[in-house]
Parts: C-alpha cells; sequence; structure tokens
C-alpha cells in the first residue's frame, strides 16, 4: 500500500490548513469528529513518534527528519518541544511518517513498527491505567478512549468484541470500526494496526491475526479492523 499522493509530497492542502496551535481536553471517550472542526492530532502523538523513531532508528535519524520538515513542524518540535495537550494539524503526523520513510528508505512497514513501539511506550507508562494484563476486555472497552487521546476531529472509533475475551476463554474476536476517518492515510492506519498489536499484547493476548476487512486507505471514510488471538 502507499499513501494516494507519494511519500515525500505534501498533504494535501485541504488537510495542512483551517486550525491554528491549542490546548484542550482530550475529546469524549468515543472520540470526537464535527464538520466545523479540523482533523487535529495531540502534542502527545507527535512526542510519542519522536521518542518512538528514537529508539528504533537512532537520535541521528531522528535529527535528519527533524531537519527536512516544513519550518512550522519543526520549530514547533525544536527548543521546548510540544506540550502532550496541544492540538496540532493532522498533516503534522502524516509529514513525519512521510519524512521518516524517506530517511530511512523504508515503507510503510516503519509506520506499523512506530505505532506498535509508540503504543507499548505509553501503554507501559504514564497510559497503563487503559490496560489490564490478563483481561482484554478492558483495553476493548477503552480503546476509544485511547483513540481520543491522539486524535481530534478525525473521526469515531467503536469496538465491538464477538468472542470470549475473559475470564477463562482461550480465544478472543473483536472488530474495530473507524467512521468518518477521510483525513488519514495509508501511513497512519498502519500506525494504527501497530498500535492495536501492541494494546493487545500488553492485555495479555497472543494476536493470531490482525488485518483491515474495509478500507484502511488514504480517504477511507470507513474502516474496519478484525483481531483474533489467543489468551494460553
Amino acid at each position: 500500500m502507499t499513501d494516494d499522493w507519494a511519500p515525500g509530497e505534501r498533504a494535501p492542502a485541504m488537510l495542512r490548513s483551517g486550525i491554528r496551535l491549542r490546548q484542550g481536553a482530550p475529546a469524549e471517550a468515543q472520540g470526537h469528529s464535527s464538520p466545523q472542526e479540523a482533523p487535529a492530532v495531540s502534542g502527545l502523538a507527535l512526542r510519542t513518534f519522536c521518542r518512538s523513531l528514537t529508539r528504533l532508528r537512532g537520535a541521528e535519524c531522528l535529527r535528519e527528519v527533524l531537519a527536512r520538515l516544513p519550518a512550522p513542524l519543526a520549530e514547533a518540535l525544536g527548543v521546548g518541544g510540544l506540550q502532550p495537550e496541544a492540538w496540532c494539524p493532522i498533516a503534522w503526523l502524516i509529514d513525519l511518517h512521510q519524512t521518516a520513510q524517506r530517511v530511512t528508505g523504508s515503507d510503510l512497514r516503519l509506520s506499523r513498527e512506530l505505532g506498535y513501539e509508540g503504543t507499548r511506550d505509553n501503554l507501559r507508562g504514564s497510559h497503563r491505567f487503559y490496560v489490564t494484563n490478563g483481561d482484554t476486555s478492558v483495553v476493548l472497552r477503552r480503546a476509544p478512549q485511547i483513540f481520543s487521546l491522539f486524535f481530534r476531529g478525525a473521526g469515531l472509533l467503536q469496538v465491538t468484541p464477538l468472542g470470549p475475551s475473559r475470564g477463562g476463554a482461550a480465544t478472543g474476536h473483536a472488530i474495530a470500526r473507524w467512521t468518518d476517518t477521510v483525513a488519514f492515510t495509508d501511513s497512519l492506519w498502519q500506525e494504527q494496526l501497530g498500535s492495536c498489536e501492541a494494546a493487545l499484547e500488553l492485555s495479555g493476548a497472543r494476536v493470531q491475526s490482525l488485518s483491515f476487512t474495509t478500507g484502511g486507505r488514504s480517504g477511507s471514510p470507513i474502516t474496519e479492523l478484525e483481531a483474533r488471538w489467543s489468551t494460553r
């Protein structure tokens, strides 16, 4: 899969404008989307990306990525960095993914690795409240709230468990459904895929399969992801 616009090109203008850097509380638990609000990503997400890239590819790689970014984003990530609760244009995260792919010579697999690494970092640290080892039902129930920590005005997430996921059951099955996520690119969907994998593993699951059954591409208004796992 590739972004609808090639890696290295700017995101469409409609994603790059119409929003100011701002502070604010996370959106409601189900996510937040309204026609009056431009798609935004939290400062937490951008900081997580930078930490994860450093862990995976080293500090020199991050420095090279930052040097190639558009000036507003490079300045925001510069001295002092962004506050976690800041809300920024979602195009900034798209730029980070595309620039990291160019610098490293990687493809979309890097975005999935970054999503995995970042989620492991966050859910083992300050956001460990959202997962309980040995009980996947907790992270399934709280997944929409986790999504709203990172994205605002970018769509809604709903998770539906379809099989046993707690107690003595040895298997689990669930569907995650995102709606109104037209601002997402292939890179961001691969990041979500890695994030889902990490969240399930931190809940004690052994992921058997994890794949998009609908959407999961740049501009998809509806995306569904099916997950199956074992707990023994």
